[in-house]
């Protein structure tokens, strides 16, 4: 937890996932089994209406639930089982969104996590759930 507070602030860069990377996620909040970022929306991450494309919201979600997951400290990676999405609204190039993903269940080898994408002004633009399994692979710790 201490490393991942540290990030507060920071944007995604130097992440060991380049999909983290892609995303330039800003570190808003961080607590066991609860993160939450910001993430400018950029025109590569639009479909051809112009607003956010529903793949790019579904990554969006993926990543951030996988950091929250992380936040449990467990030794090993979880990966998704399932990811359902609720696309409700929509938001355009430039538009800053939060990101808040939840933990609502941490068994021994499954985890359950919510996940919401809102605009600055809390317009819920699309809400998702995810079931994740505990691999057998070791997850990577700083340090």
């Amino acid at each position: 937890m201490d490393f991942m507070r540290s990030l507060i602030g920071q944007d995604t860069a130097g992440s060991p996932s380049a999909v983290t990377n892609w995303l330039q996620a800003r570190l808003r909040e961080v607590e066991v089994g609860r993160v939450v970022v910001h993430v400018v929306l950029r025109d590569d991450m639009m479909n051809p209406g112009g607003t956010l494309h529903g793949g790019v919201s579904s990554l969006i979600m993926d990543d951030i639930i996988g950091a929250a997951t992380y936040t449990l400290n467990d030794e090993n990676y979880h990966t998704s089982v399932n990811l359902t999405v609720d696309f409700l609204s929509i938001a355009r190039t430039g538009d800053t969104v939060i990101v808040e993903a939840k933990v609502l269940r941490y068994g021994k080898n499954m985890v359950n996590c919510d996940c919401y994408i809102r605009s600055e002004e809390g317009k819920l633009i699309a809400r998702g759930t995810s079931n994740l399994f505990r691999t057998a692979n070791k997850a990577l710790r700083p340090g």
